[in-house]
């Protein structure tokens, strides 16, 4: 006849802190593998041209509307209202540079005050 052995609360205790912390531990090295094949894949994506990220918000023949609205005296709030976005999200799109935004003309930019976007 086999003895069962017995085991007592702290040794049971201790092995399930040692266990908790190698699962923790493995948790964190396949968290930073994601991390490395994520960051690749962005890379990845750039070098072939293509827009990794948030969606923009409007399209360039938006943008080009926004302009032609804010050369006309328009306020940036006004046309953000018109265009169904932020006032802040027109003031992003003024910022953009012209190589991000070949449709950005400069006489839109000089019509805009700073007190506008209030």
């Amino acid at each position: 006849m086999r003895k069962l052995t017995t085991i007592t609360y702290n040794e049971l205790t201790k092995c399930c802190t040692s266990l908790s912390h190698l699962m923790g531990a493995l948790a964190e090295f396949e968290r930073d593998l994601i991390r490395e094949r994520t960051k690749a894949g962005m890379k990845a994506a750039k070098k072939r041209g293509k827009h990794v990220g948030r969606p923009r918000a409007l399209s360039p023949g938006q943008v080009q509307h926004m302009q032609e609205l804010l050369a006309a005296g328009r306020t940036q709030r006004e046309v953000a209202e018109l265009l169904g976005v932020s006032a802040n999200t027109v003031g992003w799109e003024l910022k953009r540079p012209l190589a991000e935004n070949p449709r950005r003309s400069p006489s839109a930019i000089s019509t805009v005050t700073h007190n506008d976007a209030r």
